[in-house]
């Protein structure tokens, strides 16, 4: 009996073998697309589709006030457009002159359609991040990043973590258990130069979504530039394949 037991278990790994290596051999399907090949799908779903578009959100947003001028703005829009691509929340981002902090995220929680307001602010009486959960404000101080002898690329990088972190913290994401996280524990900018990621990991989206849920920030979703054609909302043709889908649209509807 034992033999027969032995004789089953060394045919099983022969086969499981065997097909592993037979596995190996086979081309994967992205090793078939050599780069013509992808070059020449991804042409063709762009001809069809117009690329993709951002549905217009019918609910609050997560508003990011840029109130500082030490970090360039395109460098805090980043961290603002990677949570609308990676957390699929509607967010918008203005560049406004310095005032007084509290008062910024304030004012901005009276607007309409507002859900959640980070500031980014220069103010050396405040922490680094200071956050108001229950009040969906959150406010990250540029002034506690680096003196003036800190690299512009080091400050501006130490910033778009520090808006990743407040926007977790904020959205009900606190500590991940994710190994690769921003969201753990920061007692000193070298701890925060420590954390190699540059966005939260995955593991804490579950509970920003939920939360998003509770105080109206709607999920953004994606549809392509065609269908925003027929539906009637499509933005003015920002290139010759759009337009061309614009106009056979428009012919199609007269």
């Amino acid at each position: 009996m034992k033999q027969f037991k032995l004789i089953i278990a060394i045919t099983c790994l022969v086969s499981v073998n065997g097909y592993c290596q037979d596995m190996a051999r086979k081309p994967q399907v992205k090793d078939m697309l050599d780069e013509d090949n992808r070059v020449r799908i991804m042409s063709n779903m762009l001809a069809r589709t117009g690329g993709y578009l951002t549905v217009p959100s019918t609910g609050k947003i997560v508003l990011v006030l840029n109130a500082q001028t030490k970090v360039e703005h395109d460098k805090i829009k980043i961290p603002v457009d990677e949570i609308t691509k990676f957390v699929k929340l509607a967010t918008s981002i203005r560049k406004i002159s310095p005032k007084e902090s509290m008062s910024l995220v304030t004012e901005a929680k009276t607007e309409a359609g507002v859900g959640v307001v980070i500031a980014v602010v220069d103010d050396p009486r405040l922490p680094t991040i200071l956050v108001a959960p229950e009040s969906n404000w959150a406010i990250v101080n540029v002034a506690q990043l680096g003196s003036k002898d800190v690299a512009d690329d080091i400050l501006a990088l130490r910033t778009q973590k520090e808006i990743w972190r407040a926007f977790g913290y904020v959205m009900g994401a606190a500590h991940s258990t994710g190994p690769v996280c921003l969201m753990k524990t920061v007692l000193s900018l070298g701890d925060l130069d420590t954390l190699k990621p540059k966005t939260l990991s995955p593991e804490p989206f579950g509970k920003i979504t939920e939360h998003a849920k509770r105080i109206g920030v709607k999920n953004v979703h994606l549809t392509t530039y065609r269908k925003a054609c027929l539906e009637g909302w499509a933005p003015a043709p920002t290139n010759s394949i759009q337009k061309t889908i614009w106009e056979e649209v428009k012919a199609d509807k007269k």
